[in-house]
């Protein structure tokens, strides 16, 4: 299950979408999330976006943008601002269309009229952990109502009048985009996951089968890959010195017991301790 980071908890959609430990909003300094659930990151964006100039320099603040891109490199997920936000050049994020980064991350533009924003709001995600192919459905195009950028011309801004959306709501993720972008995290971090477990990982040892059948084990808790490794991982850590008895790997072993620490066993022990 994902985290999201620098959310508005009173007024946004992600507490009614996800635990209220998985939601790190203004009460919680959300710069402090060390892991291990992939992230949907919201950062502050405004020393980032367009309307910068008319806002007060934070420097708290501001640095939340650069924390929020290091933990979706860190764990995976997706990292939500405006498009052309100079948080990109600030960290070498790669802008849309121009391939990936040394994390694997790539950016990626929509517009958040077509998950039900009421104005066009064009936005660009920063994804690690997920390729194109592999994102969730995406909507139609949607068909805005309202209207976020002051109007340039006096046509225009009578067109506008009363379209503006309140400044108090302009930040608001729409709860279908929200639902997507959780999607997304969620999508990340079991690819990530799965690219990066090594053959060893810590005391277990396991092959491909055994990885199917943690995959198989995990989908019948409800649980992701990545949470279910975590919990066979304390698991090892607490019967080291138990009824585990891990042995070296290439260390003789009894007849038709697995070499290391037994994928079997620990999965045994795991259900046995309901944990």
């Amino acid at each position: 299950m994902p985290v999201a980071l620098y959310v508005d908890t009173r007024r946004g959609p992600y507490p009614e979408l996800l635990p209220e430990q998985m939601c790190w909003g203004l009460e919680r300094d959300a710069t402090r999330y060390r892991g291990p659930h992939p992230v949907v990151a919201h950062p502050p964006c405004k020393d980032w976006g367009g309307f910068r100039y008319r806002v007060i320099a934070d420097a708290r603040r501001k640095a939340c943008g650069p924390r929020a891109v290091r933990q979706v490199r860190a764990h995976g997920g997706v990292l939500e601002h405006p498009a052309n936000s100079l948080l990109w050049q600030e960290v070498g994020m790669p802008a849309p269309g121009e391939g990936k980064d040394k994390w694997g991350g790539w950016t990626l533009e929509v517009d958040q009229c077509d998950w039900g924003h009421r104005a066009r709001k064009r936005t660009w995600l920063y994804i690690v952990g997920l390729e194109a192919d592999q994102l969730p459905e995406r909507p139609a195009a949607g068909a805005p109502t309202h209207v976020i950028a002051p109007a340039k011309t006096p046509a225009a801004r009578a067109a506008a009048r009363g379209r503006h959306i309140p400044k108090s709501q302009r930040h608001l993720t729409p709860p279908v985009f929200a639902e997507w972008l959780l999607a997304v995290a969620t999508r990340a971090g079991e690819g990530r996951q799965e690219s990066t477990m090594p053959e060893k990982r810590g005391a277990i040892w396991c092959d491909q089968s055994d990885a199917n059948a943690v995959r198989t084990a995990a989908a019948a808790r409800g649980e992701t890959t990545r949470e279910y490794m975590h919990k066979l991982a304390e698991v090892a850590r607490i019967h080291t010195r138990q009824a585990l008895d891990p042995k070296p790997r290439g260390q003789a072993t009894q007849a038709g017991e697995p070499e290391g620490l037994p994928l079997a066993r620990l999965v045994s022990a795991l259900r046995e301790a309901n944990t």
